[in-house]
């Protein structure tokens, strides 16, 4: 029987192809011959089924052709050569008989070893993907992306805080594989945030009958005077909702007069207003 440590699972292998006999390299592992090629002249890929040109028993052609086609498969014997290099050829051992059956085990998997040699091959592919960045089309880097996004605009971070080192690295150490993009991206990401968020909310106030009204008189670090309006409704829910609705720079003083000066800013958002 097959020492287990040599089992790997082949993509596609199936009872037409045959292993060498007395082979001597591991990479016969991954090649065979036609069940009808009794002399075993034309070498085939066991995954691709493709012949693979080896004269006189040269490997150079096969460990090539696996490094291009099957880089996966590659890696998985390089990574064995490098545990076990002992095992590698019969040459080496001086015993013909365990390469012998190591041959023979790949090519006819047994149930016993169905499990080993899944394993196997469910690592590497594990440890190839690890070391790959997302590409920026796929689900994952769009939420991360979106989510970072609105921390930005949510906490009114600046643009830069995306460069900062010490962000940089905590977002690695959550998902390795995650590409942070720069301040630029982000310019231009929150703006389109802000109007989808704005339609949403537009679309949510006008489905109000009534809603009543709050003001806010508030200051920046900088001593900058802003007003801030936020409405307040009963949703088709029946859940009571606000909405805060803009804020703007209100430099005037706090009079009534200039108050309803400035809430009429907010009728461009084409609902019904009673003034007091």
């Amino acid at each position: 029987m097959a020492d287990p440590d040599d089992l790997v699972e082949v993509e596609g292998t199936t009872s037409d192809i045959v292993p060498k006999r007395n082979c001597t390299s591991r990479i016969w592992l991954y090649f065979g011959f036609g069940i009808n090629d009794t002399n075993q002249n034309k070498v085939l890929c066991r995954s691709c089924k493709r012949n693979v040109a080896a004269k006189n028993g040269n490997t150079s052609n096969l460990y090539a052709h696996l490094k291009v086609n099957h880089p996966i498969h590659y890696s998985q014997l390089q990574q064995k050569i490098r545990t076990n290099p002992k095992k590698t050829t019969n040459a080496t051992s001086g015993n013909k008989t365990p390469q012998k059956n190591m041959c023979k085990g790949a090519g006819s998997d047994s149930n016993s070893t169905t499990s080993i040699q899944s394993n196997v091959q469910n690592t590497h592919q594990s440890s190839i993907l690890s070391s790959m960045t997302y590409e920026k089309t796929s689900k994952r880097w769009v939420t991360l992306t979106n989510a970072i996004t609105q921390c930005l605009a949510k906490d009114t971070l600046p643009f830069y805080t995306v460069e900062k080192s010490g962000f940089i690295k905590m977002l690695k150490t959550f998902d390795s594989r995650y590409n942070l993009p720069g301040r630029k991206y982000f310019s231009t990401a929150i703006p389109k945030l802000y109007q989808t968020v704005r339609d949403q909310v537009m679309e949510e106030v006008s489905e109000a009958t009534y809603f009543a009204g709050t003001t806010d008189l508030w200051s920046s670090r900088t001593m900058e005077p802003y007003m801030s309006y936020t409405a307040h409704f009963i949703d088709r829910d029946w859940n009571l909702a606000s909405k805060h609705l803009q804020t703007v720079f209100f430099p005037d003083d706090h009079t009534g007069e200039n108050l309803a000066a400035g809430l009429k800013v907010y009728s461009v958002l084409d609902i019904g207003f009673i003034w007091l």
